[in-house]
Order: C-alpha cells, then structure tokens, then sequence
C-alpha cells in the first residue's frame, strides 16, 4: 500500500471514530481518547461539528437509518471534503509592518517643523512577500493624495493587486496596481484607514494608516 493509500485508510478510520463517538457507540477510554484528540486536530473538530449538525438535523426530520451503500457514500464524500480541507493552500493573508515613517524620522533628527507639515509624509510597510510604499500629500482643505507602490520582495509574489481603501470595515474605495505595482487615491478625507492589497496569491493588510498633517 503506498503513502495515499495509507493516508486515506486513516482519514477514515478517524471518520468512523468520531461518527461513532457521536452515536454513543464507544467504549468510555475509547471516546474520551477520541473526544482529546479533537481538541489537537482543528480538521478534525471541523468534521465532528459538521456531523454533529447532521446527526441533529436528523433526529428533527426523524430520518432512518441509511442503507449501507448509502453510508458508504456519504463517507465517501465527507473523506473527499476532509482531503480537501487538509490540503496547503498557496494563498496567505499577512499583515504589514511599519518600518519607516517620515514624520518619526525627522523629529527624531530634529527637523520636524511646521513647514514640514504641509510635504509630502512617506511610509514603508513590510511583509516577508513584499514591501509598500506610500507618499502621503495634503491638499487644499482637508483632503489627502495617496500614492503607493508595491514592491516584491520573493521571486513568486505579485505586482498586480486590487487595492481597497476601507473606513470602519466599509470600501471607501477601489483601485488595482498597474504593471509597475503603483496605485493611487485622490481627494481622500482625513482619518483612519484600512488598506487591503489582494492578489491570487496573496493579500496584505496594513492598518492603521492615518491620514492626518
């Protein structure tokens, strides 16, 4: 028997364990054995919860007891379902982190002054698949230009993105990067914001971004 095969007889002996613990079917050391190991198995709790649902479903509806070949097939596809889940997905969701502010670095030099307020601020925010820069640029009244650019920092990570521009979990806005991963805002009022850069591999987060002079 290869390692698949393998792989799948255990999947479905811990199928069966947990449809029978379910139904009150083991012996008192086996169901607390496998009422532990559902507590270190996040798959598995997901696959006890659901037929634990299904179970209850049924009582309400009165359903008997289905033949064997149905048994067989719903087994079937809650292994196909449980494979699935299990599988490693390529696509991550990272927060950034802020490794440069302008506003931080000229008051810790001593520049910071009030004609500096009113340039451009600059900010660098850093994940382990890529960088974004942004340049922050007041208008008149209280409105800001915001300008950004992502900058790959793993061979495999992208510089094609939808960029949102959220406010209190609500899109405020909606753009994507063009081929050099730059994007931009216009006339966007002062405040917190949330940006969420979102490709198919990947989406960034970066909160909070404070649009303030």
């Amino acid at each position: 028997m290869g390692i698949r095969g393998i792989i799948m007889d255990a999947q479905e002996k811990q199928f069966q364990q947990i449809l029978d613990w379910l139904e009150g079917q083991l012996p008192p050391a086996e169901a607390q054995a496998v009422a532990a190991s559902l507590t270190a198995d996040p798959a598995a709790q997901e696959t006890a919860e659901w037929l634990q649902q299904f179970l209850a479903l049924s009582q309400q509806i009165t359903l008997t007891r289905p033949p064997v070949a149905v048994r067989s097939a719903l087994r079937h596809e809650f292994d196909q379902r449980q494979r699935q889940t299990n599988q490693p997905s390529r696509w991550q969701r990272l927060t950034a982190r802020l490794t440069f502010d302008s506003n931080r670095q000229l008051a810790i030099a001593g520049l910071r002054s009030t004609v500096l307020d009113d340039k451009v601020q600059q900010f660098v925010y850093a994940t382990p698949a890529v960088e974004v820069a942004l340049h922050l640029q007041p208008r008149a009244g209280d409105d800001f230009d915001l300008h950004g650019q992502v900058f790959p920092l793993a061979e495999t990570a992208d510089t094609l993105y939808a960029v949102q521009l959220c406010q209190q979990e609500s899109d405020i806005a909606t753009t994507a990067t063009d081929d050099l991963g730059e994007f931009s805002f216009s006339a966007v009022a002062g405040g917190r914001y949330e940006l969420i850069l979102s490709s198919d591999q990947l989406e960034v987060v970066i909160a909070p971004v404070e649009f303030s002079r």
